[in-house]
């Protein structure tokens, strides 16, 4: 998946196979401005960023055909990514990493079964995204002003950021 930024246009979602050869088509074309595309483990869901509401939303569809979209995010979201299993889906609203359990049955677009705020990072620079382990234990991110010539890796520097009240897999 990418997303293709034509001049003065809202962005759009394409497809680029990997076969040698094959042809780049469209999979969501709107009037918004779609962004962030994230294909699922499992190959059956996108999530992505839409300005549709007039501010970021994080929303889900099926792949490799959209169709019934769901909001994921409420008042905002951005950068959406997977846990490994397909069954927990991770987004930014504004300093808040938050971390939405799905439903799915069978092969309708999954529901949102809980959201839960995982923490804060105010110094974290959502634009530069983020990574997530695949048992979602871990998270990985820019955080504060950039050093030139400087790297620091800090690990468990959030401690163990999981909700005790958190429903169990």
């Amino acid at each position: 998946l990418f997303v293709d930024e034509p001049p003065n246009e809202p962005a759009h979602i394409w497809i680029q196979p990997l076969d040698s050869g094959a042809i780049a088509r469209r999979y969501l074309t709107t009037p918004a401005y779609e962004d962030f595309p994230r294909l699922s483990p499992d190959g059956r869901w996108v999530a992505y960023t839409s300005d549709e509401t007039g501010r970021g939303e994080v929303y889900l569809q099926a792949y490799p055909t959209p169709g019934r979209r769901v909001i994921i995010s409420r008042s905002g979201g951005t950068r959406p990514a997977w846990r490994g299993d397909s069954q927990e889906l991770y987004y930014w609203q504004g300093d808040q990493l938050l971390a939405v359990s799905l439903n799915a049955r069978g092969g309708e677009v999954p529901e949102v079964k809980d959201r839960v705020m995982l923490f804060r990072a105010p110094t974290a620079d959502p634009s530069k995204g983020f990574g997530v382990s695949p048992d979602g234990s871990r998270f990985a991110m820019v955080i504060g002003a950039p050093h030139p010539h400087r790297l620091v890796v800090a690990l468990d520097a959030l401690g163990d950021v999981r909700p005790s009240k958190r429903p169990e897999r």
